[in-house]
């Protein structure tokens, strides 16, 4: 049960990036904070709404159901098409890497990271950029003197 709850904790709060943890003992603070205010009757039962009532109500519940598809499944989604890009990518599988990382635009399209790995597949590898020997002489970058062809490597 416990295991169910920090599953449920984690897709609900991951667009918020909280973690299971803080969740738990929040909730945890709320429910005895529930209980004692019951226990010293400072809450007290009320009647089931009535018909309009219970339409703001299913509006409410609606929205927050669209809320959480928005902002916390799809993402998720993403995430995890993204975590197979990254194993794809990490194995050689380039084409099964561009299905992925297609995927996990389509979830999340709006996310930078998707399109700048979607654009490193369409340009290729990218160039080192530094000399391996700039960074290994003990010297810093800035202090050493400037290639003559600048810092790419031709």
């Amino acid at each position: 049960m416990v295991d169910r709850g920090i599953t449920v904790a984690a897709l609900f709060f991951f667009p918020f990036r909280l973690n299971s943890t803080l969740f738990m003992t929040v909730l945890m603070m709320g429910i005895t904070e529930g209980l004692y205010l019951r226990h010293s009757g400072l809450i007290e039962k009320v009647r089931l709404p009535s018909g309009r009532a219970l339409r703001l109500v299913l509006r409410d519940l609606l929205f927050l159901v669209a809320w959480l598809y928005y902002a916390a499944y799809k993402p998720f989604k993403g995430e995890l098409e993204h975590l197979d890009y990254k194993k794809a990518m990490a194995t050689g599988q380039f084409k099964e890497a561009e299905k992925s990382i297609v995927r996990a635009l389509e979830y999340d399209p709006d996310n930078t990271l998707y399109c700048l790995y979607a654009a490193q597949l369409t340009w290729g590898r990218p160039k080192i950029l530094l000399r391996p020997e700039t960074c290994l002489n003990g010297r810093s970058i800035s202090s050493t003197a400037m290639p003559p062809n600048g810092p790419f490597i031709t």
